[in-house]
Formats: structure tokens, C-alpha cells, sequence
């Protein structure tokens, strides 16, 4: 497996909880890229199934070096 050039950090939290201005944050002080699961969600059933696999996918393109969606959905 292709090891990343950057840790991965989950940010989670409720909606106005601030995890936006934390990765923001985070992505400048540390240089990380910053990648928004809503690129994926919305290529996926909205369900806790279409949620896991919106995930898998992300973690999958990440693994592989594929290129993924760095700009937050509108």
C-alpha cells in the first residue's frame, strides 16, 4: 500500500460546531491538504449505508493517490 505524505485527521462534530475554521486552521499551520466528505455524499444514496460508503470511497481515492475534491461543497 502507497503510504501518504500527510497524516489524516477526521474532524467531526455538529453543524456551527466550527470544524471548517478548525481545518482551515489546522491545513495552514501544518500545510495540509483539507478534503470535504460532501464531494462524495452526494455521489451516494442518502442513507447510513450511502454515509459509509461516501467514506470508503474518500479513503479509497486517498490510499491510491487518486486526486479528490479539496473545495468544500457550495
Amino acid at each position: 500500500m502507497k503510504k501518504l505524505g500527510f497524516p489524516i485527521i477526521h474532524i467531526i462534530g455538529l453543524p456551527g460546531a466550527g470544524k471548517t475554521t478548525l481545518s482551515k486552521k489546522l491545513s495552514a499551520k501544518y500545510h495540509l491538504p483539507v478534503f470535504y466528505i460532501g464531494a462524495y455524499r452526494s455521489k451516494f444514496p442518502s442513507s447510513d449505508e450511502g454515509e459509509a460508503d461516501a467514506w470508503v470511497a474518500l479513503f479509497k481515492d486517498l490510499s491510491s493517490g487518486r486526486t479528490v475534491s479539496l473545495k468544500r461543497p457550495a
